[in-house]
C-alpha cells in the first residue's frame, strides 16, 4: 500500500475577519478509488482565497485550506483511474479548496494532463482567470466586433484575461482603476481606455463616461469585481439588452438592484466553480486553453504570473484583499 505522504499545508482554523493562515505539517494519504495524490508544484493565488479566509465562502470542512488552482506531478494512483500516470504533469483548477498545500489527494476527474512543452508557471496562477474570461467571453455574453466590454478592478489578473482575449475577438475594452499606477498597469493588459477612480466618485460618472466612449451606445458586457456602488453602475453603463456579470465584491456585498434597474439589462452571477464542476466540460475547457498557449504562447491567456516563496501566503494574501497586488500570483513550495 502506499504509505501517507508528508507535506505541509496552511490552514483556516475559524473564518472570520481576523482569521490568520497557520502553517502545519499534514500527513496526505493514500489515494482511493478514483483518486490520485499530486506533488505540488505551483499553487495559484486567487481572491476566492481571501473570501475562504474571511468565510464570505465556507470551506468544506475545518481545519481547511484555501485554494482552488494548482499544478502538480502525479505521484501516485488510487484503482479505477484511467487517462493518468505516475509522473504526469497535472493542472486543477476550479476544484475544491485546498490547494495551499504541498502535496494533497483529490478526485483525479479534477485533474487535467498538461501537454509537454507547456511551461507550468504559465499555468498556475492564470489558468482560473484564463477559463473564467472564456466563460463570460464565448458562454455567457459572446462578444465580438462592434462590442464593448467594461472591465472593473483592470488591473488585476482576471481583468489582464478578459481585456486580452476581448481584444482578440475584436471588442472595444474600457477598464477601471483606483490608482494612476494601476492605470498603468491596465494599461500595460492592453485596455483601449482606463478610467481611474475608486468608490462611489468614480461609480457616480461611470455610466456617461462608458457612454462617451462607445458613441453613446453603453457595454455590451461589463465584469464586476468590485462590488459596493460598482455594481449598479455597471448595470446603468451597459447598452439596451447588454449583461452584467457580478463575479466578485471587494468593496463589500452590493444591495440587491431594483427591476427598475433591470428594464432591457441582464444581471448575472456566474460561477466559474460551478461551470467547470462537471469533469467533461473542465477538462475539455482546460485542453482548449492549453492548445491555445502551445500554439501562441503570448496570446490571449497567457500572462506572466508573479511567483512568492509558499511561507509567503499569509502575506500575499493580505496585499491581495488590501489591494496592493496587480496580476496573476503564485506559490512555489
Amino acid at each position: 500500500m502506499t504509505p501517507p505522504l508528508p507535506a505541509r499545508r496552511h490552514e483556516i482554523d475559524a473564518p472570520g475577519p481576523d482569521a490568520r493562515l497557520a502553517l502545519r505539517e499534514v500527513a496526505v494519504p493514500p489515494p482511493g478509488p478514483g483518486e490520485a495524490r499530486i506533488r505540488t508544484t505551483r499553487i495559484g493565488v486567487n481572491f476566492v482565497d481571501v473570501y475562504h479566509l474571511r468565510g464570505v465562502y465556507p470551506l468544506p470542512a475545518l481545519p481547511g485550506a484555501p485554494g482552488v488552482e494548482a499544478t502538480g506531478e502525479v505521484e501516485a494512483l488510487g484503482p479505477g483511474v484511467r487517462g493518468l500516470e505516475i509522473g504526469d504533469r497535472v493542472a486543477v483548477v476550479a476544484g475544491a479548496p485546498g490547494a495551499y498545500a504541498t502535496a494533497r489527494t483529490l478526485p483525479a476527474a479534477r485533474l487535467a494532463r498538461m501537454p509537454d512543452g507547456l511551461d507550468p508557471a504559465r499555468v498556475a496562477g492564470a489558468a482560473l482567470r484564463a477559463l473564467t474570461a472564456r466563460m463570460l467571453l464565448t458562454r455567457l455574453r459572446p462578444v465580438g466586433p462592434g462590442d464593448a466590454v467594461l472591465i472593473t478592478a483592470a488591473a488585476g489578473g482576471l481583468g489582464g484575461a478578459l481585456a486580452a482575449l476581448a481584444r482578440a475577438r475584436g471588442a472595444l475594452t474600457i477598464g477601471t482603476a483606483g490608482s494612476p499606477a494601476k492605470a498603468e498597469t491596465a494599461r500595460a493588459h492592453g485596455l483601449d481606455h482606463v478610467l481611474v477612480g475608486r468608490g462611489a466618485a468614480l461609480a457616480a460618472r461611470l455610466p456617461d463616461a462608458v457612454r462617451d466612449l462607445t458613441g453613446g451606445e453603453g457595454a455590451s458586457l461589463a465584469v464586476d469585481g468590485v462590488g459596493g456602488p460598482m455594481l449598479a453602475a455597471c448595470l446603468a453603463a451597459l447598452r439596451p439588452f447588454g449583461v452584467c456579470a457580478s463575479v466578485g465584491q471587494a468593496a463589500g456585498a452590493p444591495p440587491a438592484p431594483a427591476l427598475s434597474e433591470l428594464t432591457n439589462r441582464g444581471l448575472h452571477r456566474p460561477s466559474v466553480i460551478a461551470w467547470l464542476a462537471d469533469p467533461d466540460r473542465f477538462r475539455a475547457e482546460a485542453e482548449a486553453w492549453f492548445a491555445d498557449l502551445l500554439a501562441d504562447p503570448d496570446g490571449p491567456g497567457a500572462a506572466d504570473v508573479a511567483v512568492h516563496r509558499f511561507e509567503e501566503a499569509p502575506t500575499l494574501l493580505a496585499a491581495l484583499e488590501a489591494g496592493e497586488t496587480s496580476g496573476p500570483l503564485a506559490l512555489v513550495p
